[in-house]
């Protein structure tokens, strides 16, 4: 979770935890490539001919599946507020699946996820975050809201002077 901020507006990136970087990642995989190799190798010398296919069946399963946790491990959240809205966007979809000012949005907390709800809508955020970072978020997103509508309150009353 990384978060950006000054007074006017307040940023959250959150991304899934990743153990290993790209370069990590394929070596492992190539470790485990010449692992089977070497096991099914051995296999087929002692006589085993189907453990050639075997181990080609069981490594294309093991790479589509490395590739599935790989992409979903790119995704990321940015939540954003200032005094006239609150974003969130989804990466890589680019989607921006809230945008509203700070007045009408509000944090829920249910069944151990965090939502932000405006106008009877939904979204769900921190989805892959652990149950101590989602706490941590909700504490940092509901300062950040009433700091937005703070803001937005005094700017008002400014302007109506």
């Amino acid at each position: 979770m990384h978060v950006e901020g000054d007074g006017a507006i307040q940023r959250w990136v959150l991304k899934p935890n990743r153990s290993l970087d790209h370069r990590q990642a394929k070596r492992f995989f190539a470790l485990v490539i010449a692992t089977a190799v070497a096991v099914t190798g051995y296999s087929w010398s002692q006589g085993n001919v189907f453990a050639p296919a075997f181990a080609v069946l069981e490594l294309s399963v093991l790479a589509t599946v490395f590739w599935i946790v790989w992409r979903r491990a790119e995704r990321a959240e940015v939540i954003s507020i200032n005094a006239d809205r609150v974003s969130v966007s989804r990466v890589p979809e680019l989607i921006e699946a809230l945008s509203e000012p700070p007045q009408w949005v509000r944090l829920e907390a249910l069944e151990g996820q965090l939502y932000l709800s405006c106008r009877g809508r939904r979204v769900g955020v921190g989805r892959f975050l652990g149950e101590a970072e989602r706490e941590r978020l909700a504490k940092d997103l509901e300062h950040g809201l009433r700091s937005a509508r703070a803001q937005a309150v005094y700017r008002f009353t400014e302007d109506s002077r």
